[in-house]
């Protein structure tokens, strides 16, 4: 046998598409459903409230170097969390020179600690170390340059420093702002002018709004439904279809002569009584058959088969008789103990038409020798589980054993 021989019938494929329908539905509703429930997630995100809009309203609305360039903005939905603390400093170590009051030498000092927290190595370390870039999705390609924008910082008098990191994620905000707080104590006593850094009260938390949440569009989710339960049947389709391709099994007459035998019936559930009827008026349109080897490596189905044709044989005034060499439970089965009570049981049988149940050449040695000694042999093909390859083998040993083609029923 010749596979590539074998021909896609795509009638044959949509009849299989309905056997498989359950299949196909779940599918169709699970990717329906896990489309909308996405573009429903998608909807349901905070409107007005990104680190993006935080960053970039901030940069449009203070220039650097504004005196107001500490007070940040902060859009609806997002987070402040804040650090009181308090900065120690030695104005007897300010050049004289550079300043000539108490307020300008203050000034001069508080913007040596804020700048602390403006430094590009600084930002990047504390970046790295809560590992912003792996941790969250909106903050994977954060730079120092916009974690400055989500800083506030100012001095509440000359010596206390109010930290504010606004962000979208409040437990995110405190571990920015307990981070900035410790690289601010670790570089600002480097200063000489700088004799102490103290922490005063907890992170402070504070809301701005509440969290806009966008309407939710039924238009747009049944769209995606739709869109997902489309992508599912195609799916559905192209598995179906590529499973039906490469399980090399019978399921057509095609099927079977591609193996090298012929089909003389179908016996489907929702149609039995024809399917039978149509078997064995096969079986015997010509007169001259006799004995018939029936084979099936399924003892239930050989015997339940074989009971069901000798009824429908009976419907064209055959009379039939069903032996075996094997135990059978099955009372119409005339079981012999042995291949050769099983010849001479046959010998002395009277009965108009012969019909031997056994199994197949390759798990019943039996049949061997008995398909040497009859005028029909027929095999069960059961449809969609049968393997082409196991019809081509079997009628192969019917041709080289008998000079006859096998004959086969597909059984649904």
């Amino acid at each position: 046998m010749n596979k590539k021989e074998r021909i896609v019938n795509f009638k044959q494929f949509k009849n299989y598409l309905f056997e498989k329908g359950i299949l196909v539905i779940v599918l169709v509703f699970l990717f329906a459903a896990g489309l909308a429930a996405y573009g429903y997630k998608k909807q349901e995100k905070p409107s007005g409230a990104s680190i993006g809009l935080i960053v970039s309203q901030n940069q449009t609305a203070f220039a650097e170097g504004s005196p107001r360039y500490t007070y940040k903005r902060q859009p609806d939905g997002t987070v402040n969390a804040s650090l009181l603390i308090k900065v120690d400093f030695k104005y007897m170590d300010l050049d004289e020179n550079k300043a000539d009051s108490v307020q300008a030498m203050s000034n001069l000092l508080q913007g040596d600690v804020t700048s602390i927290l403006k430094s590009q190595a600084v930002l990047d370390k504390v970046i790295d170390k809560l590992d912003l870039r792996n941790r969250y999705e909106d903050t994977k390609n954060i730079t120092a340059a916009d974690l400055k924008w989500m800083i506030n910082k100012y001095f509440n008098g000359e010596r206390v420093l109010t930290i504010t990191v606004t962000d979208v994620n409040e437990e995110r905000a405190v571990e920015l702002v307990k981070e900035l707080a410790a690289q601010l104590n670790e570089n600002a006593k480097s200063y000489a002018s700088v004799t102490d850094v103290t922490i005063i009260d907890d992170v402070m938390i504070e809301k701005k709004g509440q969290v806009v949440k966008q309407a939710v569009s039924k238009k747009k989710l049944a769209i995606l439904g739709l869109a997902g339960a489309f992508i599912g049947f195609l799916f559905s389709v192209v598995v179906l279809f590529v499973i039906y391709i490469v399980k090399d099994v019978v399921r057509t007459e095609e099927d079977l002569s591609v193996a090298d035998a012929d089909c003389i019936g179908k016996i489907n559930k929702k149609d039995k009584e024809n399917g039978y009827k149509f078997t064995a008026a096969n079986l015997v349109k010509d007169e001259k058959i006799k004995k018939i080897l029936l084979l099936s490596n399924d003892d239930k189905e050989l015997t339940d088969i074989a009971c069901e044709l000798q009824k429908a044989l009976a419907h064209y005034d055959r009379s039939a008789k069903l032996y075996s060499s094997r135990k059978l439970d099955e009372k119409s089965v005339k079981c012999f103990g042995s291949f050769k009570e099983l010849v001479s049981g046959l010998d002395k049988s009277d009965a108009d038409l012969k019909v031997i149940l056994s199994a197949d050449y390759f798990s019943d040695p039996d049949a061997i020798l008995l398909s040497k000694d009859v005028d029909m042999v027929v095999l069960c093909a059961d449809y969609g589980k049968t393997n082409i390859d196991e019809v081509a083998k079997n009628a192969a040993k019917t041709l080289e054993i008998s000079k006859k083609r096998l004959n086969a029923v597909i059984v649904k």
